[in-house]
C-alpha cells in the first residue's frame, strides 16, 4: 500500500475537477415591430437550444404560447424566461414568488401553477407551463413605453444563462405564439365537454352548460306545476349572461382517437398539438356525424338546467378510448375530456334528452331507430339514430305518473302554506321527474357485471377511488319492473344513485310519504352508493363523490 499512496495522490485532483456548464450565448431572436401577431416560433432543438424575442416601446403585452411538439425527450420542455428590465435580465434569482396576476393556470382549474416573478415588485418572470399552454400578461401602468424580452432555452438554468444539453434528444420543439398589446388573442377555458354515453359504435356529447335558464317558481294564488311535457324555453328569447362568458355558442367538437392526442405526452392544453392531431386523426368531422344541434337547446343534464349543444358521433370503433376538446369560433379551446366506446355486443340505444325527460342524455334498453345516416360523400355512418322520443308505452306511463304525482302535490296551497324553508313544489315535483325518468328509462352499463357492487362497499369518506360502476343484469324473466313495457333485449343496468332518491325525499313534504331504502337494509337491491355511512357516497357531488368524472367514468345513474 505504501507504494500505491502517491499514484492515488495523483488521480485524486483529475478525479475531483468539474468542467463548467455552457452558457447560453447570443440564442437567434426575433423581433417584433408591429402587433398583434401569431406565429409558428422557430425550433428549438439540440443544436439551436435556445431562443429570444423581442418587443420594443411597449405598454402592455399579451402573450400566449402553444407547445406544438417536443423532442424525443417529451419530459424536457422548454424554459421561458421574460424581462422588463432595463437593460434586460433573465435571472430569476433564488427567491421568486407566485404571481398570479401575470397568468398561468392554478391547480383549481386543472393546471400545473401560476407564473413566478423574480420578486413582489421584479422585473424577472419565468412563465409557468400546463399541459402545454403558458400565458403572461404584462402592463406598464401609464409608465411610458418599456422593452419587453423573452427567452426560451432547453435545459436552461433559471439564472438565464447556465445550459444542460445532455439530455435534449433529437427532435424538435416547435411553438406557437400570440401576441397583442390589447387582450389575450387565444384562451383555454377550464371547461369541458360532458360525456352523455357511448354505444359500441357512437357518442353523444354535450357542450358545457352555456347559459343557465332555471325554471320559473309560480307564485300563490296562481300556482300551477309544469305540464308532463315541457315547454322548453327558447336561447333567442335569452337574455341571462353565459355561465361560460369564455366560450361562445359557435363550436366546432374535436375528437381524436387518444392513442393519436397529444394529451399522451402531455399537451392537453395546446392548441396547435390538438388542432395537429385533428387535422390527422379526427372523428368528429361530417363524415362521423349523426346529428348535432344547430343551436344551443334547453335540458336538465348534469342536474343544471340551461342550455348545451350537443353532438351524436357514428363510425367509431368499439372497445376504443378517444379524446374530446370544444375550440370556439374566439379561438378559446375547452379542457379535454376523454371517454371509451363499449364492446360490439352491447345492445342499447342512445336516448336524447326530452321534454317529458329533459335529463336524459344515455344509452337506455329501447328498440333501435333503424335510420339510416350517410356521410356527404355516400359512406355509411350509421344504421340508427339516437331516440328523440319514447314509445307511446312507456310515455303514457311517465305522463300518468307525473300527472297524478302533481295533483297530489297541489292538494295543499303551494306557495302559501310552506312546507320547507329551502325547498318548494316546484322543486319537490322536479325531482320526482328526475327520479320517476330515471327509473323507468334506465341506463345501460357496460358489458360486464361488477361483482363488487359499490353498493355494497366499505370504503371511507376520505377514498379517492373511483368505484367501479355499480351493475345489475336485467333480462326477459328478471326486469327491473314487471309493470313496465318489456324490453327487447337483456341488458346490464347501471343502477340509480342513492342521490337521486334522497334529493325527492328531501325537497318534497313528508306527507307524501316518499322513503328512500336503508342503506344497511334493502338499498343495495335498487341504488348505488358507496359505503354504510349516509354523509358520504350517495353519488351526488356535495357529499364527496360525484357519479361520474372526465375520463369518462360512471358509477351510477343520476
Amino acid at each position: 500500500m505504501l507504494f500505491l499512496l502517491p499514484f492515488l495522490l495523483l488521480l485524486l485532483p483529475v478525479a475531483s475537477a468539474q468542467h463548467p456548464s455552457p452558457a447560453l450565448s447570443h440564442p437567434p431572436s426575433v423581433a417584433f415591430s408591429s402587433l398583434p401577431t401569431s406565429l409558428s416560433l422557430p425550433p428549438l432543438n439540440s443544436s439551436s437550444p435556445g431562443l429570444r424575442l423581442n418587443f420594443t416601446d411597449v405598454q402592455s403585452l399579451y402573450l400566449t404560447l402553444s407547445i406544438c411538439s417536443l423532442t424525443s425527450n417529451t419530459s424536457l420542455l422548454p424554459r421561458a424566461l421574460i424581462s422588463t428590465a432595463m437593460p434586460l435580465s433573465f435571472d430569476l434569482g433564488s427567491k421568486a414568488v407566485r404571481d398570479q396576476s401575470s397568468g398561468g393556470l392554478s391547480a383549481s382549474v386543472g393546471g400545473k401553477g401560476v407564473n413566478k416573478r423574480s420578486s413582489k415588485d421584479g422585473t424577472t418572470w419565468e412563465m409557468e407551463w400546463s399541459y402545454g399552454f403558458g400565458n403572461w400578461s404584462w402592463s406598464s401602468n401609464g409608465g411610458g413605453y418599456e422593452d419587453v424580452g423573452v427567452l426560451f432555452g432547453l435545459g436552461l438554468d433559471k439564472d438565464g444563462q447556465t445550459l444542460n444539453t445532455s439530455m435534449i434528444g433529437s427532435g424538435n420543439v416547435v411553438m406557437q405564439l400570440d401576441a397583442s398589446t390589447r387582450s389575450q388573442q387565444s384562451g383555454l377555458t377550464a371547461a369541458y365537454p360532458k360525456l352523455g354515453d357511448t354505444t359500441a359504435t357512437q357518442v353523444l356529447l354535450f357542450s358545457p352548460l352555456l347559459y343557465s335558464s332555471i325554471q320559473e317558481q309560480p307564485t300563490y294564488p296562481n300556482y300551477t306545476l309544469p305540464g308532463p311535457q315541457l315547454a322548453f324555453p327558447d336561447v333567442a328569447e335569452l337574455t341571462a349572461a353565459p355561465v361560460n362568458s369564455s366560450l361562445s355558442k359557435n363550436m366546432t367538437l374535436m375528437v381524436v382517437p387518444t392513442t393519436s392526442s397529444p394529451s399522451e405526452i402531455g399537451l392537453d392544453f395546446s392548441q396547435c398539438a390538438v388542432n395537429a392531431a385533428f387535422a390527422n386523426a379526427s372523428v368528429s368531422g361530417d363524415n362521423n356525424t349523426v346529428v348535432k344541434s344547430a343551436r344551443p337547446e334547453w335540458m336538465a343534464i348534469g342536474n343544471q338546467e340551461g342550455f348545451r349543444t350537443y353532438w351524436v358521433l357514428g363510425g367509431l370503433q368499439a372497445g376504443t378510448n378517444y379524446t374530446a376538446w370544444i375550440n370556439d369560433d374566439k379561438d378559446v379551446m375547452s379542457r379535454p375530456a376523454w371517454f371509451g366506446t363499449k364492446n360490439a355486443s352491447f345492445p342499447c340505444q342512445l336516448t336524447m334528452p326530452n321534454d317529458i325527460c329533459p335529463n336524459i342524455g344515455y344509452s337506455a334498453p329501447l328498440s333501435p331507430n333503424a335510420t339510416t345516416i350517410n356521410s356527404p360523400s355516400g359512406e355509411l355512418i350509421s344504421n340508427t339514430t339516437p331516440i328523440t322520443s319514447f314509445p307511446d308505452e312507456i310515455a303514457d306511463v311517465l305522463t300518468d305518473n307525473l300527472q297524478a304525482f302533481s295533483t297530489s302535490l297541489l292538494t295543499r296551497a303551494c306557495g302559501r302554506d310552506l312546507f320547507s324553508h329551502v325547498s318548494t313544489c316546484t322543486d319537490c315535483y322536479s325531482s320526482y321527474r328526475d327520479w320517476l325518468c330515471r327509473m323507468v328509462v334506465p341506463q345501460c352499463g357496460p358489458d360486464y357485471v361488477n361483482t363488487t357492487s359499490t353498493s355494497t362497499s366499505t370504503s371511507s369518506a376520505s377514498s379517492t377511488i373511483f368505484p367501479l360502476p355499480s351493475t345489475t343484469p336485467r333480462t326477459l324473466d328478471t326486469p327491473r319492473n314487471e309493470d313496465l313495457p318489456d324490453v327487447p333485449y337483456d341488458y346490464n343496468e347501471l343502477l340509480p344513485c342513492l342521490s337521486v332518491c334522497n334529493k325527492a325525499d328531501r325537497q318534497c313534504p313528508v306527507w307524501l310519504g316518499i322513503r328512500c331504502p336503508k342503506r344497511k337494509v334493502n338499498a343495495a337491491k335498487s341504488y348505488a352508493f358507496v359505503g354504510d355511512h349516509s354523509s358520504f357516497g350517495d353519488g351526488s357531488a356535495e357529499l364527496g363523490m360525484a357519479s361520474e368524472d372526465r375520463w369518462g367514468n360512471k358509477w351510477c345513474n343520476g
